[in-house]
C-alpha cells in the first residue's frame, strides 16, 4: 500500500500467463518473452532419415580430446587422436552390431553389441566383462555422473539399470585348507536390473537418453498421432532418482522426429533432427517448451549423433572430426505472440476504479508489447477472448515500440508507458530486473489504466482481466519480468479540486465507443493531465513515509550506509564490501549488548570477518577463541604433571582426572612441543616436582584468552581482528592474537573439542624419479584415454 491508500497486486515473471500456442511463448519463472524460430525443414524428408539416423552408432570422446567410432566393415573400435592414423581398441574381435558408444566416469568404456554390454576397462588393470539379460535387448545407453549406466531395449520398450564393478580375475590356484575365502569373488557383479515400470505409455517410443550433470535420466519420445489433428510429436520424460516423475515431460515443440538428445547443463537440453541445419535448444520444463532463441549452427555435421561422454561440453560429428555445440550472436524469435492471464485480478470490490500499472520489462530496439485490460463486476469467463476493434471492452496499452495503426482505431490515442528512472516505484525494493536499468530500453514503466475511446476513460470492475501481445523485431524479444496494477484510483481532480470540475458523465453515455477524432469529456481530460503530476508527487511521498527504511541495513541505499554508521559511532575500514557493512550494522544492537564479554568479542570477530568465528558452509572456521583455562589438561600432559588424585577429602576417594593421552587424538613431536609452550609463554620446561611453581603457572592461566587465526588469514584482515580483539576484549581479560601454523592446529582439535582446520587440500605435486618419497602427498596415475598408443598423463 502507498501513501495514498492504494494496493498493487502482483504478476511475477511469465507462469502466471497462458500462451494463445505453447510454440510462439516462453513462459517461466523469471520472464516471459517470444520464444525463438527453427529453421522449416522438410518435414517428409525428416521423418523419412529420422530412422535412418537413429540407427548410427554415436562416437564417443575423452578429456583429451580423443574420439573412438565402431568401424563396421572391421567390426572393430577405432580411436583417432592428435597422433597420426589410427589405433584399434583392444577389445574382443570382431564386434557386431555396435550400437552406442560410451566413456563412464570410473574409466570404463561401454560398447553395446549384439544386444549386450561389453565393459572395457581402458586403463587395462581389469578383465573385460560382456552383462546381457534374457529378453533385454540392449540398443542405446547413456553413462551415469554418479556411476553406473542406463541401457535401453526400444525393441521390447524397457529400461534397465547397469550396476556393479569390475573385479580382477580370480586366482587360479585353489587356496590352502583352513583359509578364509569369500563364496564369490566379486560381492558387486555387473548387471542389469529392469526399471520398476516402464516410464511410457502406448504410443511413446522411446529412442535415446541423457543424463543431467547430476545423474537425472531424460529419454527422447516419438509419438505417433498424439498431436494437434493427430499429428506427430516429439518429447522428453524426466526421471529423477531412478523413479518416473508424473507429469514431468517436456513437450518439444517445433519438430517431430528428433533422433539425438543432449543436456546443456541441468535445465538446458539440445536435440538433433534431421533436415534441420542447426541444433535446437530448449529449457527443460514440465509442459510444452517452447525452441530457444539462441541460434547453434552445425558447420560440416555428418549426420550423426551426439558424442558421447568425457567431455565438459556437447559435442557433434563432422566430416573431419567434432565440434562443440556453441551458439553464435544471430538469435532468431516469432515475430508476435499472445497470452493471457490464467485467472483474473480480484480486488474484492465492486465498482473500483483501477489506477495505474507498473511493470518491469526488458524492451530492446524495436521491440516492444501491449497490454490489452478488461475490467468486469461479474466473474470472467475461462479463456478471454482476442480484442478485436475499438469497440470491444478489452482496451490496449502500449509499452516499447509501437504496434501498426489497427483499421478503423485513434491508436494515436491509446495510453503508451513512460519510462521511470529507478529500480522500482517501492520504497526499500530493488525490483526483479538484474540487468541495469536503460532509460526507453530496460527498467520500470508505467501507463495509467484507461480505457481509450470512450468519453469517460476510467475502467472501473472487480475483476480485472489481461492478455499480451508481444512484438519482436526477429532478433530480440521483449521480457516481462513482473507487472504491479493498482487500485483505487487517487485522483487529484476528485481529491482536491471542486465539484464544478468533476465528471457529469456516467452509464451508458460514458460508455459508448467514441467516433473516429472524438474528445473525451473534459473533467476527464484534466483528471488525466492532473494525473501525471499525481504519479511523480506520490512516488516522493511514499519515499518520505518509508523515510525509517534509511535505517534499516538491509534496506538503506548503498550510499547511505556509511552514513547510517556514523549514528552509532561505527567507522568501518576502507575496503568493507558494501555487504559486510550491512552485516555490521544489523549486528551492531547485540555488538553493544554483549560488549565485554567472551560471547561479544566472538561475534564482533564474526562480524568483521564474514563469518570467520561460525565457519563458512561446510563448517570450516578461520578464527577459534579459546579461554586458556581450557588448555590445563593439555599442558600437563605436555609437562609430564599427573593431576590424579590418590585421595579426594571432599568425596573421600581416589579420582582420575583425565590427563589428555598422547596417541591418535595428539601428535607432538619436539617443534610442536615448542611451539605449544611458547603460545603460553613458558619460557622453559617446569620442574614437576615444583608444586607451587605448576599451581602458579595454572594459576596465570585464569583471566586469559587466545584468538587462533589460521595462518590462510592475508595480513590486512590479521590487522583487522588484532584492531577489534583491543578494542572489544573485557577489561579484566588478556586477550592474544596468535597465528596457528598446521601442525599445532592439527593436535588442537580433538583436545579442544573446538573446530579447526588444516590447510586447503594441495593439488598432487610432480614426480621426481628417485627423489619423491611415497606418500608424500605425490599423485602417480593414468587417466584414461580412448587412444591406447597415450601412455597416460604422470603428475
Amino acid at each position: 500500500m502507498d501513501a495514498n491508500g492504494q494496493q498493487f497486486w502482483l504478476i511475477r515473471g511469465g507462469t502466471p500467463w497462458i500462451a494463445d500456442d505453447p510454440r510462439t511463448v516462453v513462459a517461466s519463472d523469471p520472464i516471459l518473452r517470444l520464444a525463438g524460430v527453427a529453421p522449416a525443414p522438410t518435414w517428409t524428408e525428416a521423418v523419412s532419415e529420422a530412422e535412418a539416423r537413429l540407427q548410427r552408432t554415436p562416437q564417443v570422446r575423452d578429456a583429451f580430446g580423443s574420439r573412438a567410432a565402431w568401424d563396421p566393415v572391421t567390426q572393430t573400435v577405432q580411436a583417432f587422436s592428435s597422433l597420426p592414423g589410427t589405433a584399434s581398441l583392444a577389445l574382443p574381435a570382431p564386434l557386431p552390431d555396435v550400437t552406442d558408444l560410451a566413456l563412464g566416469s570410473e574409466g570404463w568404456l561401454y560398447v553395446v553389441t549384439d544386444g549386450a554390454v561389453l565393459v572395457h576397462d581402458l586403463r587395462g588393470r581389469l578383465p573385460d566383462v560382456t552383462v546381457r539379460r534374457p529378453g533385454f535387448v540392449a540398443g542405446r545407453l547413456v553413462t551415469d555422473p554418479t556411476g553406473g549406466a542406463w541401457v535401453l531395449d526400444r525393441i521390447n520398450g524397457q529400461l534397465a539399470r547397469l550396476t556393479g564393478q569390475l573385479w580382477p580375475t580370480p586366482r587360479a590356484q585353489s587356496p590352502s585348507a583352513g583359509v578364509f575365502t569369500p563364496l564369490e569373488e566379486n560381492p558387486h557383479p555387473l548387471q542389469l536390473v529392469p526399471f520398476p515400470a516402464k516410464p511410457w505409455k502406448s504410443g511413446e517410443d522411446p529412442v535415446a537418453l541423457a543424463c543431467t550433470p547430476t545423474g537425472q535420466l531424460l529419454v527422447l519420445l516419438w509419438l505417433t498421432g498424439t498431436g494437434p489433428n493427430g499429428t506427430d510429436q516429439a518429447a522428453v520424460r524426466h526421471i529423477a532418482g531412478g523413479e518416473p516423475s508424473p507429469g514431468q515431460t517436456t513437450w518439444l515443440e517445433g519438430v517431430v522426429r528428433p533422433f539425438s538428445l543432449a543436456c546443456l547443463g541441468e535445465d538446458r537440453l539440445a536435440v538433433l533432427a534431421a533436415g534441420v541445419p542447426e541444433a535446437l535448444v530448449y529449457t527443460r520444463v514440465a509442459g510444452p517448451a517452447a525452441i530457444e532463441g539462441d541460434y547453434h549452427p552445425l558447420p560440416d555435421h555428418d549426420g550423426g549423433p551426439f558424442l558421447q561422454g568425457g567431455s565438459a561440453s556437447v559435442e557433434f560429428p563432422t566430416v573431419t572430426g567434432s565440434r562443440p555445440l556453441i551458439p553464435i550472436a544471430q538469435a532468431a524469435f516469432r515475430a508476435q505472440a499472445g497470452a493471457h492471464l490464467r485467472s483474473a485480478i480480484d480486488c474484492g470490490v465492486a465498482g473500483l476504479v483501477w489506477h495505474r500499472l507498473y511493470v518491469e520489462a526488458e524492451l530492446p530496439a524495436g521491440t516492444g508489447f501491449t497490454l490489452w485490460l478488461k475490467a468486469t463486476d461479474d466473474p470472467p469467463e475461462a479463456g478471454p477472448a482476442v480484442p478485436v476493434g475499438p469497440d470491444t471492452d478489452w482496451h490496449p496499452h502500449h509499452f516499447g515500440a509501437a504496434p501498426a495503426p489497427r483499421p478503423g482505431s485513434a491508436w494515436h490515442q491509446e495510453p503508451e508507458a513512460a519510462w521511470v528512472p529507478g529500480r522500482s516505484e517501492i520504497p526499500g525494493f530493488d525490483g526483479f530486473l538484474t540487468s541495469a536499468p536503460e532509460r526507453s530500453r530496460a527498467g520500470l514503466f508505467t501507463v495509467l489504466i484507461q480505457r481509450a475511446e470512450r468519453p469517460v476513460r476510467t475502467l472501473r470492475g472487480r475483476f480485472l482481466q489481461l492478455r499480451i501481445e508481444l512484438r519482436g523485431s526477429g532478433r530480440a524479444t521483449p521480457c516481462l519480468h513482473a507487472l504491479r496494477a493498482y487500485g483505487p484510483r487517487f485522483s487529484y481532480l476528485d481529491r482536491y479540486l471542486p465539484a464544478l470540475y468533476r465528471e457529469q458523465l456516467f452509464g451508458p453515455a460514458a460508455d459508448a465507443p467514441l467516433k473516429l477524432g472524438e474528445p473525451t469529456t473534459r473533467a476527464d481530460f484534466l483528471g488525466r493531465w492532473l494525473a501525471n503530476f499525481e504519479g511523480l508527487l506520490t512516488s516522493m511521498e511514499d519515499q518520505v513515509a518509508d523515510a525509517w527504511l534509511w535505517t534499516d541495513p538491509r534496506r538503506t541505499p548503498d550510499e547511505a550506509v556509511a552514513w547510517l554508521g556514523s549514528w552509532i559511532g561505527v567507522a568501518f575500514e576502507p575496503w568493507y564490501p558494501v555487504e559486510r557493512r550491512r552485516d555490521h550494522l544489523r549486528h551492531a544492537p547485540e555488538l553493544f549488548r554483549r560488549r565485554g564479554t567472551l560471547e561479544g568479542l566472538r561475534l564482533a570477530l564474526d562480524v568483521v570477518t564474514a563469518g570467520g568465528v561460525r565457519g563458512d558452509a561446510d563448517g570450516r572456521r578461520r578464527i577459534v577463541v579459546v579461554e586458556d583455562y581450557w588448555m590445563r589438561r593439555t599442558l600437563a600432559t605436555v609437562l609430564g604433571v599427573n593431576l590424579d588424585r590418590e585421595l579426594d577429602p571432599l568425596l573421600g576417594g581416589p579420582v582420575v582426572t583425565g590427563n589428555s593421552k598422547v596417541g591418535r587424538t595428539l601428535l607432538l613431536n619436539d617443534g610442536t612441543k615448542r611451539e605449544l609452550l611458547a603460545l603460553f609463554e613458558i619460557q622453559g620446561p617446569l620442574s614437576t616436582t615444583d608444586a607451587e611453581a605448576v599451581d602458579a603457572f595454572f594459576t596465570s592461566l585464569a583471566h586469559r584468552a587466545t584468538v587462533l587465526v589460521h595462518q590462510t588469514v592475508n595480513p590486512q584482515e590479521l590487522g583487522l581482528i588484532e584492531r577489534v580483539v583491543a578494542q572489544e576484549s573485557p577489561a579484566h581479560a588478556s586477550v592474544r592474537v596468535r597465528r596457528a601454523s598446521h601442525q599445532f592446529m592439527a593436535g588442537m582439535a580433538a583436545l579442544l573439542g573446538v573446530d579447526t582446520f588444516l590447510l586447503p587440500t594441495p593439488e598432487p605435486e610432480g614426480v621426481t624419479v628417485e627423489s619423491t618419497p611415497v606418500g608424500e602427498g605425490a599423485l602417480l596415475q593414468r587417466p584414461p584415454s580412448l587412444d591406447p598408443r597415450i601412455q597416460g598423463v604422470f603428475r
